[in-house]
């Protein structure tokens, strides 16, 4: 069974008159034209394994797919819609579904497990190394006086230890379901916090100009975020220090939630709507591009094709 890790009807919204799209391959480049059902999907991706079920009491293997996601691809299509018409309002409602489905995205693309893969290691030996010096610590004064014990306090013994459990292998697309689900249940910590703050933030609308197009990708939207040196910089996620996200919500639209400490509103939001520059645009077609998985998608081929040869070096 297909399982998109992008919902069709959000795809569909970057679609021709024919109801096709552009996609662009991040390794070679190539162009292609393609149907939104038959793109952003891995058969089976989102079934959950029996411990998953058990732990979550869960008895159906496909409930991220059938219920879990339904919300927000429900009405991911009527939200861009609203900001064509120029609407001048967003409903509490409104605004909690789509900030919650945004996260939801951001958990379930393929693209997170790339992430895990590149950072969890790091952490994770951060972790291992703490632990088990703290371990060692309490080991050693207590077994400091028993002569048996002489072996279990060397530091080969304990850089064993730490070793073997910072090279061993783990399953990311174990603990992205797990995410997910937990996410669906309510019971993700990190997610209700992001979700909390996202729903204290204003909402832009961003135009691209005339003949001009946001691109989307097959892991949509970033965030900026400032550095030590107090400038912003890019990041998939980062929600917890995140100034803003940008989100391509059609062909001619994207949107922009930002944080402003001295504005925060807790009721419905008024939409602000900002004709971006062709270099403002580029901009965010280029960190789009930059934070997609494999592919990027665009209504219009000619418009997709003069990025491409821009810009050869597509992805970091």
């Amino acid at each position: 069974m297909k399982h998109h890790f992008v919902p069709v009807g959000y795809l569909k919204k970057f679609t021709d008159l024919s109801g096709f799209l552009y996609q662009a391959a991040i390794d070679n480049r190539l162009i292609s034209r393609v149907h939104p059902r038959n793109t952003c999907f891995i058969d089976d991706y989102y079934d959950l394994p029996d411990d998953i079920l058990k732990r979550f009491d869960q008895n159906h293997k496909r409930v991220l797919e059938l219920k879990a996601f339904k919300q927000f691809e429900d009405h991911i299509g009527a939200f861009s819609e609203h900001f064509k018409r120029g609407a001048s309002m967003f409903s509490i409602h409104d605004h909690v579904c789509l900030v919650t489905g945004y996260i939801h995205q951001k958990q379930r693309t393929p693209y997170y497990t790339v992430q895990m893969e590149i950072l969890e290691p790091a952490l994770r030996s951060r972790m291992v190394m703490d632990a088990a010096l703290k371990l060692r610590t309490q080991f050693t004064e207590q077994f400091k006086n028993e002569p048996r014990a002489a072996r279990f306090l060397t530091n080969e013994f304990w850089d064993n230890i730490s070793k073997k459990a910072i090279s061993e292998k783990q399953n990311y697309h174990h603990t992205q379901l797990t995410g997910l689900i937990a996410s669906a249940m309510g019971v993700n910590e990190a997610v209700e916090e992001a979700v909390a703050k996202l729903f204290d933030m204003q909402i832009a609308v961003l135009c691209a100009p005339v003949d001009e197009f946001f691109f989307t990708s097959d892991n949509p939207g970033y965030t900026l975020c400032p550095s030590n040196q107090g400038e912003l910089e890019s990041y998939n996620t980062n929600f917890g220090t995140m100034q803003s996200i940008t989100y391509p919500i059609n062909s001619k639209q994207a949107l922009y939630i930002y944080w402003d400490a001295d504005n925060i509103v807790r009721s419905d939001k008024s939409i602000f709507y900002h004709e971006i520059t062709k270099d403002d645009l580029l901009t965010v077609n280029q960190t789009t591009t930059n934070f997609a998985y494999k592919k990027i998608y665009c209504v219009n081929r000619s418009y997709l094709e003069a990025f491409v040869e821009s810009y050869p070096p597509l992805n970091k």
